[in-house]
């Protein structure tokens, strides 16, 4: 039987120092951006419609009812998924600034996320590896290591 750190046997068999080799780094990025959008938008939760709030949501009759949504997309003035998206927030929580501003940050970060998601994909696919010869290897190459011989340093 395979215990983990605290004595407790692992459902899969595996020890547990193999279940933390498998831990891959890259995995925490997704929540260190998911961390970094928290923090840059936490003040905005305590804030109050502002500006073009105030007639996109306080004054936009049209977000008042959801039901039938076909009636708020009829009604919308271009940007259909923008007005059944505040037609769905009216709908949770009124006039309650709280809602939101989390459904926004939500966006921004799903956004955010998506970005990131097409980036690395782009930077890892094959075509620009074979395009600019870029290797799998770690970056800069580790032999020889820098410092090992004189005429080495200009490489590193």
């Amino acid at each position: 039987m395979t215990l983990d750190h605290a004595g407790a046997p692992l459902a899969s068999g595996r020890s547990f120092s193999a279940v933390l080799s498998r831990f891959n780094a890259r995995a925490c990025i997704p929540l260190f951006l998911i961390g970094a959008g928290l923090l840059a938008y936490h003040n905005s939760f305590s804030g109050a419609f502002v500006f073009d709030d105030l007639p996109a949501i306080v004054h936009n009759r049209r977000i008042r009812r959801l039901w039938p949504p076909w009636d708020v997309l009829a009604q919308a003035q271009g940007r259909h998924l923008w007005e059944l998206s505040l037609a769905v927030n009216y709908r949770l929580g009124g006039l309650n600034v709280w809602g939101y501003h989390a459904v926004n940050v939500a966006i921004h970060i799903l956004a955010g996320l998506a970005l990131f998601g097409i980036v690395r994909r782009t930077l890892e696919g094959e075509r620009l590896r074979a395009r600019y010869g870029l290797q799998r290897t770690a970056w800069p190459p580790r032999w020889p290591p820098s410092g090992s011989c004189i005429p080495c340093r200009r490489r590193a």
